[in-house]
């Protein structure tokens, strides 16, 4: 599979899933900010940064579900490196779908997408952390017979400046 080409989805009742251009950053970015105010915080990232960052940075990759301009749904996807083994993977850092679009099966296209890309590009493997408060997340990812994997223990943090 070419991973600059459109991804679509198979089933024709679904919206298209494609890589995001610079017509989506007007949707991603209201996008990015629901999705911080659904888990409490808020989304100061502008959309030039999330130009810069998501649509022309290294190792990034969206994909959006929708018309261009009209996305309903998107997946940010980074990439990760395995420095023991030296394979790559997709984190699935970020999926969102519009509250008025969830339960018809974008996000797991969505996924299906993030993963036909992934494999597309040789990666190693697709994973999808989830919060620990974020249970409607845990029960679709389960509801897809994804592998759940085990908490890997406390994380930290070190604020600079």
């Amino acid at each position: 599979m070419d991973t600059l080409a459109t991804l679509t989805t198979r089933d024709p009742a679904l919206p298209e899933i494609r890589l995001a251009m610079p017509d989506d950053l007007p949707a991603l970015h209201a996008m990015i900010g629901a999705l911080a105010v659904q888990r409490g915080d808020a989304a100061t990232i502008t959309p030039e940064t999330l130009d810069r960052i998501a649509l022309r940075g290294a190792g990034v990759r969206v994909l959006v579900a929708g018309p261009a301009g009209a996305a309903v749904g998107y997946a940010l996807l980074l990439l990760r490196h395995d420095m023991l083994t030296g394979r790559a993977s997709y984190e699935v850092n970020q999926l969102f779908v519009r509250p008025e679009h969830r339960l018809r099966g974008i996000g797991r296209a969505l996924v299906d997408a993030a993963r036909e890309l992934a494999e597309g590009e040789g990666r190693s493997h697709l994973s999808i952390p989830t919060r620990a408060a974020d249970l409607e997340a845990a029960v679709a990812y389960r509801a897809m017979r994804l592998a759940e994997q085990p908490q890997a223990g406390p994380r930290f943090r070190v604020e600079i400046g």
